[in-house]
């Protein structure tokens, strides 16, 4: 359920993925086990949460991807996406102008992507915040890792504009594993 008073900007880190074949381009690495397991966790937990977005900006690279797509199937519909090469691995400001491209109907977007761009956004969008969940964000952002920001802008072209957001969640998949 979406309230007219905020916008929700979510973002993901694609999930632990896999060295195991040596000389296979970043770009193309899959997810190993345990970021499969990771990304089907999250996924039940976005489900639970009532954290289903209307849009997904995802990385093109092969484990952002694979996170999107063992997360969505948890969702009860599939959701948009927007596979984007420009996300693989892009400067803060690059994700804030494909976000400022948003439809204005969008009314939260979720974000796959990579560090260290998934954490420097993170704080950048709640400068402000005082939530404990930043101090967490700002010493590590690991793999699988979901951050919930609302955010007050009265349209998507004002992403980043000054406005910090509110934390309202920040999930670890090893805080998953415990409940």
């Amino acid at each position: 359920m979406h309230s007219d008073r905020y916008r929700t900007v979510s973002l993901l880190r694609h999930a632990k993925s896999s060295w195991r074949e040596r000389g296979l381009p970043d770009h193309d690495r899959p997810l190993n086990e345990r970021g499969k397991r990771a990304a089907a966790l999250m996924g039940d937990a976005m489900l639970n949460r009532n954290l289903i977005p209307d849009l997904v900006l995802c990385s093109s690279a092969a484990r952002a991807r694979m996170t999107w797509d063992l997360v969505s199937e948890m969702f009860p519909e599939a959701v948009p996406v927007q596979v984007e090469k420009d996300l693989y691995l892009a400067a803060p400001r690059t994700v804030l102008d494909t976000v400022r491209g948003i439809a204005p109907e969008v009314r939260h977007v979720l974000i796959v992507g990579h560090n260290p761009t998934m954490q420097a956004l993170a704080l950048v969008l709640t400068e402000t915040s005082s939530h404990p969940a930043r101090t967490r964000i700002w010493q590590k952002y690991p793999t699988g890792a979901l951050t919930v920001i609302r955010v007050h802008w009265p349209d998507w072209y004002s992403a980043g504009d000054g406005e910090s957001g509110d934390i309202a969640e920040f999930i670890r998949p090893r805080d998953l594993e415990k409940e």
